[in-house]
């Protein structure tokens, strides 16, 4: 019996759609306990269900009259349109608040299934133990679960990251659609495009790179909101968000920094395994930097890359 017990797990794990199924429900319904409350941790998602119900309603939305004295008024355009598509199914089944919380739920419980099957595919020991790791961060917990776009955005950043790293030529046009789509759901788009660039800078292999550029490139051009939306992302993605003009106007929460004392304070474990990930990597990286053997140049590159990507979003949570 305590034989049957102990060897459970790895049973369970090695039938991978009954492990991943089970993920998916035991994750799902710690996300559903964490949405059960009659309120929203965000007030953005209230702007989503309305927006979804309008387009359900009425179609796209292409004038925001309802806060006349912002550049909203004179520039508006939904950069969050392919998201508010996804959410229009629920809303034939729910009420539009109850719609974007059942959605936040599915997406957030996905993008830790995500997390799990990429680690899989690349054969991580103890892929598990990092899901569960993974799950105890605070601020990356509290991100994923907003009723908003964050949990369907890292769902669409993993499945780049997997087409990116397993180098295949055949799946360029993968990497175009995917590209293409991300500009559809999200206004962030600049960083599947950076995550693109660095995997060319650290393996010198560009059609991953081109193929993610030109997604990116038709995504804005073959757009509902087109050209508007250039003069918008100008304003949003880089005035706002490289820029930030925190210091003259009063800007999004999500838009401040967060001082290093209170990121650690948040979740020092995390920065402890990083620093444990940087020296692992540096050991590595005396074993592979001049290794012959393509699969260990292949894991080089691909570690070199999440280190990289790892870093500035560092800089870019400290700055924000």
């Amino acid at each position: 019996m305590l034989n049957f017990i102990v060897d459970l797990p790895g049973k369970i794990l090695s039938r991978r759609p009954l492990a991943y199924l089970l993920l998916f429900l035991v994750v799902g319904a710690y996300f559903l306990w964490l949405n059960s409350t009659p309120n929203f941790a965000d007030p953005d998602s209230f702007y989503h269900a309305k927006i979804a119900e309008l387009i359900k309603n009425s179609g796209p939305v292409k004038d925001f009259y309802w806060l006349p004295f912002t550049t909203l008024d004179d520039i508006y355009i939904d950069h969050h349109f392919l998201y508010h598509l996804i959410l229009i199914p629920f809303l034939f089944v729910f009420n539009p608040l109850l719609a974007i919380k059942i959605s936040a739920v599915i997406f957030a419980a996905l993008a830790i299934l995500a997390f799990q099957w990429l680690l899989d595919k690349f054969k991580i020991k103890y892929s598990l133990v990092y899901t569960i790791l993974l799950l105890l961060v605070h601020q990356f917990i509290f991100r994923i679960n907003l009723a908003k776009i964050p949990s369907l955005s890292l769902i669409f950043l993993l499945c780049f990251i997997y087409l990116l790293f397993t180098n295949k030529n055949k799946w360029s046009w993968l990497i175009f659609g995917l590209s293409f789509a991300y500009v559809w759901l999200y206004g962030g788009w600049p960083i599947m495009l950076g995550i693109g660039f660095v995997y060319f800078l650290t393996s010198l292999k560009a059609k991953p790179f081109l193929s993610a550029l030109a997604g990116i490139i038709c995504g804005l051009v073959i757009n509902p909101y087109f050209p508007t939306n250039l003069k918008f992302y100008w304003q949003q993605t880089f005035q706002i968000g490289l820029i930030n003009y925190q210091n003259v106007i009063d800007v999004g929460g999500e838009w401040y920094g967060m001082s290093f004392f209170s990121l650690v304070q948040y979740d020092l474990f995390i920065i402890i395994l990083f620093i444990l990930a940087l020296l692992i990597f540096f050991i590595y990286f005396k074993k592979s930097a001049f290794a012959k053997a393509a699969a260990d140049r292949q894991n080089f590159f691909n570690s070199t890359t999440l280190l990289i990507i790892s870093i500035i979003f560092f800089i870019l949570t400290l700055k924000s």
